[in-house]
């Protein structure tokens, strides 16, 4: 069993420097990524986790503040006439060469493993049209979120060719908008794409997906080259292993860690070890990335809990 949790906001406490500086400069990120090998060595290290930086080397105007996570604040795609300036966009040299060079550097300095992340062409969808336009496009404008998937997909398999080729271990794709997808919905506006990601990146693509998965585990199974998928605290981690049988990773309640009694973290841990007792592929994470105001002692005594059960 590896251990990998995702602690790269709370990791910045580490060097006394922002999340926006982390995420906008490629030094200040791999001085993250080093304190949080030396503070906690976990098994596979996941630089931080950002879903507008795609937007943002879009062109989209994103709201960055210093200390949140940044979010998208304009979706500008409401018909095909608007797809092509997307195409035009200098895309990766964007904010997206930050985590190329991160990828890069990071090789150069460690031999742990490392995770690069990718928002996956639904999600990128879900920001380009606006998640309430596109949940109501897969419904009355099929044709037209499916050219706007084929733009996503081939933006996203440019960027994950590039993270694969400098050095990430592992790509994992980010989609948290598919959840509200039923499970023909899936196989039609996420699975498709999502394999031509995996036709470039190989067997050593992740899936991550927030929220109450348990209706997509079947769909999950089917994807083509999906090594593994990164589940929430929301659902059963043994139950998905028996359904997709991938490599299951997760799935601590982050706010448990960020916020809760010492008793509740080793509570959880123990609950999820013996859930999993016996079952090799599964890789103990958090259920997504800890809360940037997450203790640092608290990541500490986590990584303790885990070797102990371990």
């Amino acid at each position: 069993m590896k251990i990998a949790p995702l602690i790269g906001f709370p990791g910045r406490i580490l060097t006394g420097t922002t999340i926006r500086k982390n995420l906008s400069d490629a030094g200040t990120h791999l001085g993250t990524l080093s304190a949080i090998e030396a503070a906690f060595d976990p098994d596979i290290i996941f630089y931080m986790m950002d879903l507008s930086v795609e937007a943002d080397s879009l062109g989209i105007r994103v709201d960055f503040p210093d200390e949140k996570s940044p979010t998208v604040i304009e979706h500008p795609v409401a018909s095909e006439d608007d797809l092509p300036r997307f195409r035009k966009a200098d895309f990766l040299n964007g904010r997206t060469r930050v985590f190329i060079d991160v990828v890069k550097g990071f090789k150069k300095a460690s031999k742990k493993d490392l995770g690069a992340y990718v928002i996956a062409p639904f999600t990128l969808c879900g920001l380009l049209l606006g998640p309430k336009r596109a949940a109501s496009c897969v419904i009355t404008r099929p044709a037209f979120i499916e050219k706007v998937l084929e733009l996503s997909t081939e933006l996203i398999v440019a960027y994950a060719r590039e993270l694969k080729q400098s050095g990430a271990d592992y790509v994992v794709l980010l989609d948290p908008t598919s959840v509200i997808l039923s499970p023909a919905q899936f196989n039609r506006y996420a699975s498709p794409y999502i394999n031509a990601i995996t036709d470039i990146t190989g067997n050593s693509c992740v899936l991550h997906i927030c929220g109450n998965t348990s209706h997509l585990f079947d769909e999950l199974g089917r994807l083509k080259k999906i090594m593994g998928v990164s589940l929430d605290s929301a659902v059963d981690l043994k139950e998905a292993y028996r359904k997709t049988k991938k490599t299951v990773i997760g799935n601590i309640s982050p706010k448990a860690v960020a916020h809760g009694s010492i008793n509740e973290i080793d509570e959880a841990v123990e609950a999820l070890m013996q859930n999993m007792k016996g079952i090799d592929d599964f890789i103990f994470s958090t259920g997504c990335d800890l809360p940037p105001e997450t203790p640092i002692s608290r990541i500490h005594y986590l990584m303790r809990c885990v070797k102990k059960y371990a």
